[in-house]
């Protein structure tokens, strides 16, 4: 009869060789619903749970959206996002009215690049 963890001691030993703290990419749990990564390598321990971390998406320079109109200047370009349509649109803040319409509609953003980091961010939420 083998370790109980076995199966997960084999694949650990594949990040070992792929990874030097290939403790890093794993977690632990007392009660299997609760984790907690890893410190240092699993002592695999038979009244503990192990696996491997869920791997996790990264998005860089995640910006968050405008929550006050005055952070938009009379003039000043935007973009919004609509979710519904995964668009992004481009305004002019002409009507400080409509620009706080459109704050309570959608996600706000003062540069095109961060709408659009924003737009691929909840497009890979969705799924």
């Amino acid at each position: 009869m083998s370790h109980i963890h076995a199966d997960l001691m084999m694949q650990y030993a594949i990040d070992a060789a792929a990874n030097e703290q290939p403790w890093e990419l794993w977690q632990y749990s007392m009660d299997g619903e609760s984790w907690a990564f890893c410190t240092n390598h699993p002592n695999w321990d038979i009244r503990t749970n192990y696996r491997h971390a869920p791997k996790q998406k990264v998005f860089e320079q995640l910006v968050t959206p405008i929550t006050n109109a005055d952070d938009i200047a009379l003039y000043q370009p935007y973009w919004f996002i609509d979710i519904e349509n995964n668009t992004i649109t481009d305004c002019c803040n002409y009507n400080p009215d409509m620009l706080r319409q459109h704050m309570q509609q959608f996600f706000v953003y003062a540069d095109v690049q961060d709408a659009d980091n924003a737009l691929k961010f909840l497009k890979n939420f969705k799924k």
